[in-house]
């Protein structure tokens, strides 16, 4: 899939959609932040011998990441954790037009795994101040309350860095969110359900993300589906693993060229407002 499906268009000018913000629009703003692989290995750095810092590269390079990043979140004291996250991700958020993009297209709720309060800061900047998205992590009691509200809502799922004890880093800390807050599993099945999903620079690699899909799609096999922007995929295979999989549709860019997923959202926005003025939808 080449262009932006008008399905996918029509979706998000009726607000039909959630958007789900990955860490490939942080990276797009702030280049200098790591990917998931590439934080853990940079917070292995602080672990006591060289045999678990080899351990750790080894296993983030064969894709064993939570795993790896359990040794870390063990390995490490946990003031001293908080405070490497927080010198990470801890930053000014820059003033990005992709924020702006995803902001107009004026979705009802948009979900992040992202630590950083790029969304949030940027969200306030473009309507000065005025946002209408209410912010909401992980472990709140309330979330379906606020969802099923008039306002707006951000949910950061893998929480945020103003409360960097709090984050999901590893297998035990998703394990400790689905055990005292498995009415936020159920909450994000349930908008995954009734709406379209849209992943910007998300690779849906998070498992919990993979086993509500993969229910979904078991269970009740949309025609339209969800879709996702990525880096052209290395066989067609694995696009057609995708949808078969999880009921997502690729919208491809090139590899090596994120500017140009950039540019993308800047043209699906174009295209959703053009929609709105046509249809007369306000």
């Amino acid at each position: 899939m080449n262009a932006w499906p008008i399905s996918l268009i029509r979706e998000i000018a009726e607000r039909r959609v959630v958007i789900f913000i990955g860490a490939g629009i942080s990276k797009s703003a702030l280049s200098a932040l790591p990917t998931w692989s590439n934080l853990i290995n940079k917070l292995a750095e602080n672990l006591n011998t060289k045999t678990e810092k080899k351990l750790v590269k080894k296993m983030v390079s064969k894709g064993l990441l939570l795993d790896a990043a359990q040794i870390v979140s063990d390995g490490i004291n946990a003031p001293d954790l908080a405070t490497e996250l927080g010198g990470i991700f801890k930053v000014k958020a820059p003033h990005s037009e992709v924020y702006k993009n995803i902001l107009s297209m004026d979705a009802k709720v948009v979900i992040t795994t992202n630590y950083d309060q790029f969304i949030e800061k940027n969200f306030d900047h473009f309507t000065d101040s005025h946002s209408p998205y209410s912010v909401f992590n992980q472990s709140g009691t309330n979330l379906l309350d606020n969802i099923r509200s008039p306002s707006r809502a951000l949910i950061k799922i893998h929480g945020c860095i103003s409360d960097p004890s709090d984050l999901i880093l590893d297998r035990s800390s998703y394990f400790r969110l689905k055990q005292k807050n498995p009415a936020t599993f159920s909450t994000l099945s349930a908008l995954f359900h009734v709406n379209t999903v849209l992943f910007l620079g998300y690779s849906v690699s998070d498992p919990d993300m993979q086993l509500i899909l993969e229910s979904i799609n078991l269970t009740n096999q949309a025609q339209n589906g969800h879709y996702a922007l990525l880096a052209k995929m290395e066989h067609p295979s694995l696009q057609k693993s995708m949808k078969t999989s999880y009921n997502i549709s690729v919208v491809e860019y090139p590899r090596q060229d994120h500017t140009k997923a950039i540019d993308m959202i800047a043209e699906l926005h174009q295209k959703v407002k053009d929609f709105r003025e046509e249809y007369g939808i306000i």
